[in-house]
């Protein structure tokens, strides 16, 4: 039996040939093209409307002490992991938006994965914000269900900070002297 080296580029070939023997397109998005990602997302939610999926289950890791100026990454895990995003979407009351926008003197348009919304903060209004956002998009049949932080597996920097071994990052840690000023 003669063994030869695959290669990567064997690899990629053949699977450019199977993806074109069954019409098939994957959708891996280059990580700096918000609209390529945007659209990995959006052919993501079809599929799983596609797919007879209704309820997409939604997650937040920020503690939230202020509900009047609030700003919050949500993540999806199928979202992140399929289209390599580290959030699905940042939600930002309006409030906190123009306040940000005053200090840092920022002019430009809200991003395809941003939702302002002029609402208190609360596990609904975030759930709303993204069934407004589906809506906007064109995607139909989905409803937004806010999960637990411990109930799911974790995507995206979430996950990052589930795998960090605290103890081992915290010996590492350097106590802070004012003679290091």
């Amino acid at each position: 039996m003669i063994e030869e080296e695959i290669t990567q580029d064997d690899v990629q070939s053949f699977a450019d040939e199977l993806m074109s023997a069954f019409d098939i397109e994957l959708c891996v998005p280059d990580e700096y093209d918000t609209l390529y990602t945007t659209d990995c997302m959006l052919a993501e939610l079809q599929l799983m409307v596609d797919c007879g999926i209704t309820e997409l289950g939604i997650y937040y890791a920020e503690i939230i002490e202020d509900n009047i100026y609030w700003s919050v990454d949500v993540m999806q895990d199928h979202l992140n992991n399929a289209c390599e995003t580290w959030w699905t979407w940042t939600v930002t009351s309006l409030l906190e938006d123009i306040e940000y926008r005053k200090e840092y003197n920022d002019t430009d348009d809200v991003s395809d994965y941003e939702i302002i919304v002029d609402a208190k903060f609360s596990d609904d209004v975030l759930c709303k914000a993204i069934e407004g956002w589906l809506a906007k998009n064109g995607i139909m049949g989905l409803t937004a269900k806010m999960m637990d932080l411990e109930d799911v597996e974790g995507s995206g920097y979430v996950k990052d900070l589930m795998e960090m071994d605290i103890e081992q990052s915290l010996d590492k840690v350097k106590p802070f002297d004012m003679d290091d000023l």
